[in-house]
């Protein structure tokens, strides 16, 4: 992937994100909400749908996010200028650092997936 295409993924995933947060903050400004209005409102299709889609959205922007992090920061380089046998670790540091991240990102899709869809 390019710089380019990950730096469009990131901001479109804000727009997406912040779309969301204003469709469903309407909702809670417009509407007086009890229990049974939240029920029918949270089983719908449309709000399970965009739901998935957000949290696709948020997973790919903090995913972006933090690989950018990862690869500035976790490097020869950088930790070499703080010990440089802390620095011969600084690829292993990184993957270790990437794999954490992406494993977690699998287990909340999965989770918040579940939660949406199945309870």
């Amino acid at each position: 992937m390019s710089g380019a295409s990950i730096w469009y993924l990131q901001r479109f995933s804000a727009l997406l994100n912040l779309i969301y947060i204003l469709w469903l903050g309407s909702f809670f400004v417009f509407n007086d909400i009890t229990f049974e209005v939240w029920s029918v409102f949270s089983s719908a299709l449309m709000f399970k749908t965009l739901t998935t889609l957000v949290i696709a959205s948020i997973i790919i922007h903090s995913i972006v996010g933090l690989w950018t992090v990862g690869t500035d920061y976790l490097t020869p380089r950088t930790l070499g200028f703080i010990s440089s046998r802390l620095g011969s670790y600084a690829n292993h540091f990184r993957l270790m650092y990437q794999l954490f991240f992406v494993t977690l990102s699998v287990t909340l899709t999965l989770i918040t997936s579940f939660l949406i869809w199945w309870s």
